[in-house]
């Protein structure tokens, strides 16, 4: 004998948020957070380098009744051990389900806080507050959270919407260039997967961009999330369309995870970028002349620095690490294939495609040759 119980869970949630964009509307723009929300308690989660940087703004923004949470900076940290740790300050902190977390931070903060939040007492409200510009192009927009495994980055994470996003450009300014420039591949991304007009104006305005002029950094960003924030309203749980998002993440991912994270996230994207862009071109789906305006860029930003050290990854690993990636299937590799600069392969309604090794080792030496 046996009987059947249906549990009914139809229903629509209104998850959406708003995306401040401005230079120093740090302060009024968490307050306001602060007001909409009027959370019990606050936990600020940052990151050891920028809470000497700033412990003086968070008091004054945050106030005396805050607690401050920080963990030692860096991608290494984006781990299960770390997670416990913040949890366990946010249990001694007494924070409840009316609490409310603030990531102050990069990629990295963003990704772990948000996971955090997600998991704490089943969810709690968290706001982002992305400091790097990796986080403010990108990783602050869509919900993505999560951490990284022994296996790879982000194997392990949640989809967590933000309360909102407070992106201040003023922290763009004690920024060192270098992680500048590692932002600066999500955006060229946005272009090379959406719009081509967007891709070649980013590429016109490199002095501009790197010279932190506030007007273009506004308008870059803003059309940034806003390329981002569409495609994650089409497609939150990327089931389609939001795989576009991961073009140059197949390989990306698994020369960043090889590498131990010596080669930072957004150059290895970067060479993700330049090696599916590769094979995409082999595969006939690319102009060459856009393949070289697409390395071109890249090296006008001065993101394909690390091309040197692609001879000496084991690339077997290399394959091996793309093969845990998110977007396989049945043990297949899959990466995203771009038609022509500004849009994507489709084909009923796929947006990643099944990649030979032979495929993923030509694009290596791709890299290994510009």
């Amino acid at each position: 004998m046996s009987v059947s119980v249906s549990v009914r869970l139809s229903r629509t949630i209104d998850e959406s948020y708003e995306i401040r964009i401005g230079h120093g509307i740090f302060t009024e723009e968490a307050r306001n957070a602060i007001e909409r929300l009027q959370p019990s308690k606050i936990a600020v989660i940052t990151d050891s380098h920028l809470n000497k940087l700033y412990s003086a703004a968070f008091k004054v923004t945050f106030g005396s009744g805050a607690r401050i949470i920080e963990y030692r900076a860096g991608e290494s940290r984006k781990t299960i051990a770390t997670v416990l740790r913040l949890f366990a300050e946010l249990q001694d902190a007494g924070l409840d389900r009316k609490s409310l977390v603030f990531a102050v931070g990069g990629g990295v903060t963003g990704d772990m806080a948000g996971f955090l939040a997600g998991i704490y007492l089943r969810g709690i409200p968290f706001v982002q507050v992305p400091t790097s510009l990796l986080a403010m192009a990108d990783s602050s927009v869509g919900g993505k959270t999560g951490i990284d495994t022994p296996a790879g980055k982000n194997l392990m994470g949640v989809f967590n919407q933000p309360k909102a996003v407070i992106i201040d450009t003023g922290f763009l300014g004690t920024l060192p260039k270098k992680e500048f420039i590692n932002g600066m591949a999500e955006v060229i991304k946005h272009g090379a997967i959406t719009d081509a007009d967007f891709f070649r104006k980013i590429a016109a305005a490199r002095k501009a961009i790197t010279g932190l002029d506030r007007e273009t950094l506004i308008w870059m960003l803003e059309k940034s999330c806003t390329i981002k924030a569409g495609v994650v309203s089409a497609d939150e749980k990327e089931t389609g369309l939001r795989q576009t998002l991961n073009f140059g993440h197949t390989i990306g991912h698994a020369i960043e995870a090889v590498s131990k994270f010596g080669i930072p996230h957004g150059y290895a994207v970067a060479m993700g970028m330049a090696a599916e862009g590769n094979i995409a071109a082999e595969r006939g789906t690319l102009p060459l002349a856009d393949l070289n305006l697409l390395t071109k860029t890249l090296k006008g930003f001065g993101l394909l620095k690390y091309t040197s050290k692609i001879k000496k990854l084991d690339t077997g690993k290399v394959i091996v690490s793309a093969g845990y990636d998110k977007k396989n299937v049945a043990g297949k590799i899959k990466a995203v294939m771009l038609n022509g600069i500004g849009a994507v392969l489709e084909k009923d309604g796929k947006y990643s495609f099944e990649i030979s090794e032979n495929e993923l080792l030509g694009g290596l030496r791709y890299l290994a040759e510009i």
